[in-house]
């Protein structure tokens, strides 16, 4: 079922109120052993009623102890975070940051009911220039299998909707607004904006939530 103009709307509200952006700060060496701090960064997704945010682990695998922060777009300045679960395997990572968050967080959809030819919008960061929207269709699935072992190892989500730079971590949803994905990657023989764009099945990330959960109540 594609989006009415209504629907498209109600959406863009929604991820422009849930939506964030994160810079990641690390630290790279240079070709004469010189170390300097590089700013990277992507996108994400208040996804809790704790205001947890939900991002790709890539995003902020390599930054600083103290280099994580989130920019909500409804705040002037950008707040400090700190990565409180983690799934390496399915690229995902959860980030709490200082203070109350008071943005609504974004429900979480069904990835297993998506269809080929369903229309989908995806939130992010292109090149960390701004936040944007993009609406594209589910183009199809594809399953990442263990060469070793010839078990499944992770599900994507393939779309035609564009994943630049700066995107990763950010949500695709569906025609209510529901999560049903996060966009992870593009493959492009060319390193632009087109080729083949996919996202994580939200799955995944609600069983990190359940995790980290768990492990947050056994530390008290």
């Amino acid at each position: 079922m594609g989006f009415t103009e209504a629907q498209s709307i109600e959406v863009a509200r929604k991820l422009f109120a849930s939506g964030v952006t994160i810079g990641a700060t690390s630290v790279v060496e240079g070709f004469f052993g010189n170390r300097y701090a590089r700013p990277t960064g992507g996108s994400g997704f208040v996804a809790t009623k704790e205001g947890w945010i939900v991002t790709n682990y890539h995003v902020v695998a390599e930054a600083l102890p103290n280099g994580l922060q989130v920019q909500f777009l409804n705040e002037d300045k950008a707040r400090a975070a700190r990565l409180i679960g983690k799934d390496e395997q399915h690229d995902l990572a959860i980030l709490k940051v200082e203070g109350r968050v008071s943005v609504p967080h974004l429900k979480f959809g069904n990835s297993r009911k998506v269809f080929p030819g369903q229309s989908i919008r995806l939130f992010g960061s292109p090149f960390l220039s701004g936040s944007a929207l993009r609406q594209g269709v589910v183009s199809g699935y594809r399953e990442l299998v263990d060469s070793d072992t010839g078990k499944i190892t992770n599900s994507l989500i393939q779309t035609d909707a564009a994943i630049n730079p700066g995107d990763s971590g950010g949500p695709m949803v569906d025609s209510r607004g529901d999560v049903i994905g996060i966009n992870q990657m593009i493959i492009s023989r060319s390193g632009g904006s087109h080729g083949v764009n996919f996202a994580i099945p939200i799955e995944y990330a609600e069983a990190l939530i359940r995790e980290t959960r768990k492990a947050i109540r056994k530390k008290k």
